[in-house]
């Protein structure tokens, strides 16, 4: 049985640190597994300052154990779980079978407490980790005496979806971590919503209302990815809210403002788009999704993706 041991950290130092010990190389964010007890991928990216994300798309061949020592750094860990089948979440001596099939694919820990981790062998295992500092949420923490300093739910629906669509992502795109960064996000504003209704609480908080709103607000611009981006005072008028107060809330919940989250929304769309093989030239492409500075655009594109534009249009 493989024993591996570490530790988080918000940023790199850890999982550069895991590669030495394993001796596998760790290149553009990305651990390639292709040993003999595991294949596939880990993939790690710091979202914000605050939020770092990891994710995990591997199959064990051998029974491996993974032990998560106490993290030096005060962090929270969200981990979700769409694993083919359970794994084993082990805390304090007591074993849960965690993982999509079995409605708990949420848990929830103080990076202060180490866990085990035991993957289901010969089965795929995926999931995503959120390292939090915790600074961002503590202030959702009514009950500082919570009994249990980890918890275990089930994934909400929209989250789920967000995980499905980016592990068809992995399969089509293997540079994904703008798509990475994206989801860990939205899956982080998620987390809050039902956080705060755990909390059992009969009245919305200001941070649930601004949780609410601001996934209104990003739902708005989802929709519109085929318009220009509507501006700041007209999602304003939209939502009955001023605009300075607008993106301050939407910042407070996706750590970005609305104009740059639209922006690389656009950019992940139109790098589908152009892989899709239904458009003749990038120029169609742009006038579809009302691209009004292509030039502009195309830079925004080529500092996500590391190529230019054109190099990723496919024509059937």
């Amino acid at each position: 049985m493989k024993i591996v041991k570490h530790s988080y950290t918000l940023d790199d130092r850890w999982i550069k640190q895991l590669a030495k010990e394993l001796n596998i190389d760790f290149k553009n964010n990305r651990m390639l597994f292709e040993e003999s007890y595991a294949h596939g991928n880990i993939f790690f990216s710091q979202a914000t300052n605050d939020i770092s994300v990891v994710l995990f798309d591997l199959r064990y061949y051998e029974p491996v154990i993974v032990s998560r020592l106490a993290t030096k750094e005060n962090l929270y860990i969200i981990h979700f779980d769409m694993s083919e089948d359970f794994n084993i979440f082990r805390s304090h001596g007591k074993d849960y079978h965690i993982g999509y099939q079995n409605n708990l694919g949420l848990t929830y820990i103080d990076g202060k407490i180490p866990n085990i981790f035991i993957p289901k062998n010969k089965k795929s295992m995926f999931g995503i980790r959120l390292l939090v500092r915790k600074k961002l949420l503590n202030h959702l923490i009514i009950d500082k005496k919570i009994d249990q300093p980890y918890l275990h739910h089930n994934i909400d629906g929209e989250s789920r979806i967000l995980l499905k669509s980016l592990k068809q992502e992995i399969v089509e795109n293997p540079a994904v971590e703008a798509y990475l960064k994206n989801t860990a996000l939205q899956l982080f504003a998620n987390f809050l919503e039902k956080f705060s209704k755990l909390n059992n609480r009969e009245n919305k908080s200001v941070e649930e209302k601004h949780v609410s709103l601001a996934k209104n607000v990003r739902q708005f611009l989802l929709m519109n990815l085929h318009n220009p981006y509507p501006g700041n005072i007209a999602l304003s008028k939209e939502f009955g809210i001023s605009s300075a107060k607008l993106i301050l809330i939407f910042k407070e919940v996706y750590k970005i403002t609305p104009f740059d989250f639209f922006t690389n929304e656009k950019v992940l769309l139109t790098h589908k788009l152009l892989k899709s093989g239904d458009y003749k030239s990038v120029a169609s492409l742009a006038d579809e999704l009302s691209i009004s500075n292509l030039s502009h655009f195309s830079k925004k594109y080529e500092s996500v993706f590391g190529n230019k534009i054109g190099s990723d249009l496919k024509k059937k």
